[in-house]
C-alpha cells in the first residue's frame, strides 16, 4: 500500500511517503504564506523522487491539528480532494505519533471520506463589511 502523508499545519509544511511501514521518502518546505502555490508541485517533486505518480496511491493522510486554521484548511482540502478525485481512502490523525495512526488506519481499511479539521479553537474569522 502507497501512502501519502501531509502535514500542513505549521509554516514548514512537511509531506511523506510510505509503501507498508517502510518510508520511500520525505519533504519539508518553508511553505508559509505560499502554501496553496506550492503544495502541488511538491507532492509531485516527493513522488518523482520515489519514481511514482499520483495514480500510484493507495491511501492519504493528513494531520488533522490542531493548527494554523489556513495551513490546516488547505492541507485537509487537498488530501480530500485528492482522495475523491484517485478514489483512495484518506484518514486523519493528530499528536506526536500522527503518521503511525495514519497508517495504521489506512492499511486496516478505514477511510473517512471525508476529513475535517481540528482547529484546537475557534476560528478567528473577521466579520464581514456590508
Amino acid at each position: 500500500m502507497l501512502v501519502l502523508l501531509l502535514k500542513t499545519n505549521q509554516e514548514r509544511a512537511r509531506l511523506y511517503l510510505y509503501e507498508q511501514d517502510h518510508k520511500l521518502a520525505e519533504h519539508y518546505w518553508r511553505a508559509g504564506k505560499n502554501l496553496a502555490e506550492t503544495i502541488n508541485l511538491e507532492i509531485e517533486r516527493l513522488l518523482s523522487s520515489a519514481n511514482k505518480t499520483l495514480n500510484s496511491l493507495d491511501g492519504i493522510g493528513v494531520y488533522g491539528g490542531p493548527g494554523s486554521f489556513t495551513g490546516l484548511r488547505i492541507g485537509i482540502s487537498l488530501a480530500n480532494a485528492l482522495a475523491y478525485s484517485l478514489q483512495v481512502a484518506v484518514v486523519k490523525s493528530s499528536g506526536s505519533n500522527w503518521k503511525q495512526q495514519a497508517l495504521n488506519r489506512l492499511t486496516s481499511g478505514d477511510n473517512e471520506y471525508i476529513v475535517v479539521p481540528d482547529y484546537g479553537a475557534a476560528a478567528k474569522i473577521t466579520t464581514p463589511r456590508k
